[in-house]
């Protein structure tokens, strides 16, 4: 059991922006990045359809939440934004997010999965 689980009672569950070797985004939401990241990979199995046979994938954009069904709502809002309005979060970087991502936490833009560094908005 995780630490925020502990406290809160809720998952720490991250919603996350991958690109493609075709450099298509693709936006999704697990509890656990980087077994999530390993399947989108090929490395295990259960990575998402819409991403078979365009790997490798690298990670561009990472933030966490404490419930599954805030995560779902931060993932739908990313979805529908533009590229240019993604391209925008991703080079935002470790800054606080504007409406209507104010309840996430940034953890990351970067190609590396670890370390996280997590950003607390006020």
């Amino acid at each position: 059991m995780n630490k925020e689980k502990e406290q809160t009672g809720q998952t720490t569950w991250y919603i996350y922006m991958v690109e493609n070797r075709y450099q298509h985004l693709y936006t999704g939401i697990t509890t656990d990045i980087k077994r999530r990241l390993r399947q989108h990979n090929g490395e295990l199995k259960g990575g998402a359809k819409a991403l078979k046979g365009k790997g490798p994938v690298q990670l561009r954009w990472l933030a966490s939440t404490l419930g599954k069904s805030q995560a779902l709502k931060t993932e739908y809002q990313l979805k529908r934004l533009s590229r240019q309005q993604k391209n925008a979060l991703i080079t935002q970087g470790n800054q606080p997010l504007k409406a209507p991502f104010e309840n996430t936490l940034v953890c990351t833009s970067t190609d590396q999965v670890l370390p996280l560094a997590v950003v607390t908005l006020s």
